[in-house]
């Protein structure tokens, strides 16, 4: 029970200390990243505790609820810098004139009509 809440502490520890070296130049990279570890390190300590006795994990509970919430809270004061995503262009000046037209949407077929080698149903 002792290791398991020091393990816990030293995994918040090595977390502050991953989030402190982050430069604000690799911000957006390394918060990926860090949240791909965060949730690893997470599902590493649930199943560290699932192997604890019951008698034992009434004590840590409230330990690693902590945990989670210490390293949702490092991640999301680093997110918190991310600079926020930039404007759509204006459609303005666009070359097809009107609006411009979504990446999702379907491209305009050469001759219109269903692709060449489907039949209609």
């Amino acid at each position: 029970m002792d290791s398991f809440r020091s393990s816990l502490e030293t995994m918040t520890q090595a977390f502050e200390a991953r989030v402190a070296a982050v430069s604000a130049r690799d911000l957006a990279s390394r918060t990926a990243e860090l949240t791909a570890y965060r949730d690893r390190v997470v599902r590493r300590m649930h199943a560290r505790y699932r192997h604890l006795h019951r008698d034992f994990r009434v004590s840590t509970d409230d330990a690693l609820t902590a945990f989670q919430t210490s390293l949702d809270e490092l991640l999301a004061r680093l997110v918190a810098q991310l600079p926020p995503p930039s404007d759509p262009p204006s459609c303005h000046g666009w070359a097809g004139g009107g609006t411009v037209p979504s990446p999702l949407s379907p491209l305009p077929r050469a001759g219109g009509g269903r692709p060449a080698g489907r039949a209609v149903q």
